[in-house]
């Protein structure tokens, strides 16, 4: 559990996010996001190169590692485009192209390298990228695709035989936005238990600073929307975060919960970073949620800005610290009782 991929953003510690199922070697400057494939003993990671533009620009991939040898297969059908993701079901995974790459496209397992279909993740007439950023799969036959720049995400079929059969229904989160002349709740992540897709948007204003965060709770059967607090009244079915600008999310079988890692604001040129972050864990039964690790304030901020999160069982969990460009941690804690170590594990 010690491997880890790198990439010019983060730290990612790819074999902690398969729930220790496979130990990855290092791939330098590479990985956007990964993800594992059911009962396969590899990981498919999203690859990224970033180049000057009289440098070609940038450019994207997939690759695949062995958990059995560690070898790996780079470079697979370049893009592009760096700004990919992955998400898997079964025996396919899903190359999602982001930002203005607005195309999801489906693989086999078995065959990498050969396209199964390729779709646009845009409305006829959009001229604004969607930014599409997970797939969230139910079934062979239905999943759910976040689109980051609109307000609604999409209800979808991954065995669909055309880009006309791919979009099956839509789900309108605009009334979460802040920025209400676009209607964007900039959905981030979700994660799936049971029969609730649990969504969470990062809510930035018009100048891309956080605001409250929320996490909508969607019944899978009806493609609506649970009223999380049916007593108060008003227009979000969903409920606030503790923590801004959520990043990354994870269910746990074995404590029953959801794990929900918020970054607050990354510094930049001209502003200090805000740790208004941390791990939030959410009760999927009763919605009931509690900062488990708080990320710090301006004077004592330990961990960094808190990127990704990862459950191994009840008593071993990673996170991702981001300090600096170029300067990350991988602190192991106790996903119970919230304690972290003293010391970073991989740094």
């Amino acid at each position: 559990m010690h491997s880890i991929l790198t990439s010019k953003r983060f730290i990612y510690p790819a074999a902690i996010s398969a729930l220790s199922a496979i130990t990855l070697g290092c791939v330098h400057d590479k990985d956007q996001s990964t993800a594992q494939v059911t009962g396969q003993e590899i990981a498919m990671v999203a690859t990224g190169v970033y180049r000057q533009a009289s440098e070609g620009g940038p450019v994207g991939a997939h690759a695949i590692i062995s958990a059995s040898d560690f070898s790996k297969q780079e470079t697979i059908l370049p893009t592009n485009t760096s700004d990919l993701a992955l998400s898997s079901y079964g025996g396919s995974f899903y190359r999602i192209e982001r930002f203005q790459g607005d195309n999801i496209t489906k693989f086999d397992v078995n065959d990498p390298a050969k396209v199964v279909w390729n779709y646009k993740t845009l409305d006829g007439g959009d001229t604004i990228t969607s930014n599409p950023y997970a797939m969230i799969s139910v079934s062979e036959q239905k999943g759910y695709l976040l689109r980051y720049g609109k307000r609604k995400a999409w209800v979808v079929n991954p065995s669909a035989a055309t880009q006309q059969e791919f979009k099956a229904g839509e789900i309108d989160f605009g009334h979460y936005a802040t920025d209400t002349s676009t209607g964007v709740p900039e959905m981030a992540a979700a994660t799936l238990v049971g029969t609730k897709l649990f969504v969470a948007m990062q809510n930035l204003d018009s100048g891309y600073s956080p605001q409250d965060s929320y996490l909508a709770v969607v019944d899978t059967a009806t493609d609506t929307e649970i009223n999380t607090h049916p007593t108060i009244s008003g227009d979000k079915a969903g409920f606030k975060l503790p923590v801004q600008n959520p990043n990354d999310i994870t269910y746990s079988p074995s404590t029953h919960k959801i794990y929900l890692a918020g970054v607050g604001k990354y510094a930049s040129y001209s502003a200090a970073a805000e740790y208004s972050g941390g791990i939030v864990t959410v009760n999927p039964d009763t919605y009931e949620t509690q900062l488990l690790v708080d990320d710090g304030d301006a004077t004592n901020h330990p961990y960094g800005n808190i990127i990704k999160v990862a459950i191994v069982n009840e008593n071993i969990g990673y996170f991702v610290g981001y300090h600096d460009w170029k300067d990350n941690a991988v602190y192991e804690f106790n996903p119970t009782t919230g304690v972290v170590a003293s010391t970073a594990l991989i740094t």
